[in-house]
């Protein structure tokens, strides 16, 4: 007996479980959104909330999340985030997360990019002020560079979340 045997409405259907990535802080608002909405369509979120950017143990518990995970999807915004020297060299978690799920996990995955126009206008913003990112301007380009070559790429801006949302969903019916 197989599922096609019973109604399809009591047959379960495929729940994914979806890892997020992001720049933390700049795009709380956005991941709680995509959180609501991969859990409102029954499906399982996971991401950064469940761990602290610490040190390169911690990545180890990441990359294992990454690994229970069906689908990866990645947030980028104007801000390079949380950083962690690994092999000599200083990168953000949310790349490190990149790199792992697309390369060595190969895990499906989707991006969305912060349009251009609200990149360009956000990193002004940040290289005429004291935040921390503006050191890491030439990094985040050279990643949305590299995210834009991605399987499944998108653009965002703070007023079309609920496109991406919808977005989203259909790429999980289809994946």
């Amino acid at each position: 007996m197989n599922t096609s045997d019973f109604p399809q409405d009591i047959v379960p259907k495929k729940k994914y479980q979806i890892f997020i990535s992001s720049a933390y802080e700049e795009l709380k608002e956005q991941r709680k959104g995509l959180i609501d909405t991969i859990l409102k369509s029954d499906h399982i979120p996971s991401g950064m909330e469940m761990f602290s950017a610490g040190d390169e143990d911690e990545f180890e518990v990441i990359k294992e999340a990454i690994n229970q995970s069906d689908i990866y999807v990645a947030l980028v915004g104007a801000q390079y985030g949380s950083t962690i020297t690994v092999d000599g060299e200083e990168k953000s978690y949310t790349q490190l997360e990149f790199e792992y799920a697309t390369r060595e996990a190969k895990k499906p995955y989707i991006i969305y990019l912060l349009n251009d126009d609200e990149f360009t206008e956000e990193r002004n913003r940040i290289d005429r002020s004291d935040n921390k990112d503006k050191r890491y301007d030439r990094k985040i380009r050279e990643f949305r560079d590299v995210a834009k070559k991605g399987q499944i790429v998108d653009f965002f801006s703070s007023s079309n979340m609920n496109s991406l949302m919808r977005h989203l969903l259909f790429h999980c019916k289809i994946c």
